[in-house]
């Protein structure tokens, strides 16, 4: 697994990759191949306006977006919504992926098995790739937002990005702490996945760094908006909270009284 940020971003930038555009019903789907590796399924609204920023919104653990209303911020923006490692088609989650039930990204990057977080990352980093060669977005001011693992995500792209990023909302942002306090319970949990694997825990604690938003916190210096829900139970808003007051101005914090985890279209109109 690479773990370093600068080979992850010279990958990106060096391997070869083809695409397809599909347009139906008013939706364009772009499908990415990075060279040896699976296809993975991106969703494309053009801005009404030339050389807009793109924004890139990154999905939960589910890989299945909800269907936000994109006629809201296209006057302002191109949108990518990036679904690595082949986890959706057409939005639809491709259930023969999942182990147990799961996507098994977390759980690989735990147990150093291919198509880990890296791989994750390079989908994204590709992506963004395509857009700043076939469209004509403005890749050079870029904008993340994401839900849960799509929350955590934004900031982990953001902080790799941070010469490009221009701002980063993180909802309910996953993730937090699984290199450090959070370890343990992650590696336990991993392991009902694959009950017969040995590992060592610095090793994984080194892997699961690169997805820990904590790692990145002194280069998230853009404005930056985290969201919170005050009855979520998978990324309680007080560790959220106690992130955030970790990170450089400017920030913002809000807390959604009575939301659980999950996504919700008033985080999305209040980024």
């Amino acid at each position: 697994m690479i773990v370093s940020t600068l080979e992850l971003c010279r990958e990106a930038e060096l391997c070869k990759y083809d695409f397809t555009v599909e347009k139906c019903s008013g939706d364009c789907w772009v499908r990415i191949r990075r060279e040896g590796k699976s296809q993975f399924c991106s969703q494309w609204f053009s801005s009404s306006s030339e050389d807009r920023p793109l924004l890139v919104i990154l999905p939960g653990y589910d890989a299945v977006f909800p269907s936000y209303p994109m006629d809201e911020v296209t006057e302002d923006f191109n949108v990518l919504l990036v679904s690595p490692l082949g986890y959706t088609e057409r939005n639809a989650a491709v259930d023969p992926l999942k182990i147990k039930g799961e996507f098994p990204v977390l759980f690989n990057t735990v147990f150093d098995k291919p198509n880990a977080y890296d791989q994750w990352i390079l989908d994204v980093l590709t992506a963004i790739r395509w857009a700043r060669e076939h469209t004509t977005a403005n890749c050079e001011k870029l904008l993340f937002f994401g839900t849960s693992q799509g929350g955590g995500m934004s900031l982990v792209l953001s902080g790799i990005l941070s010469d490009k990023c221009k701002a980063v909302c993180a909802d309910e942002p996953w993730l937090i702490g699984f290199s450090s306090d959070m370890l343990e319970t992650v590696i336990s949990n991993a392991s009902y996945y694959f009950p017969n694997e040995i590992l060592s825990y610095s090793g994984a604690s080194e892997r699961l760094a690169l997805t820990d938003p904590i790692t990145y916190a002194g280069k998230l210096t853009v404005p930056k908006l985290i969201m919170a829900g005050s009855k979520d139970t998978d990324c309680p808003a007080d560790r959220i909270k106690r992130f955030f007051d970790t990170l450089p101005e400017p920030k913002d914090y809000f807390l959604f009284e009575e939301r659980a985890h999950g996504h919700d279209i008033r985080a999305f109109r209040k980024a």
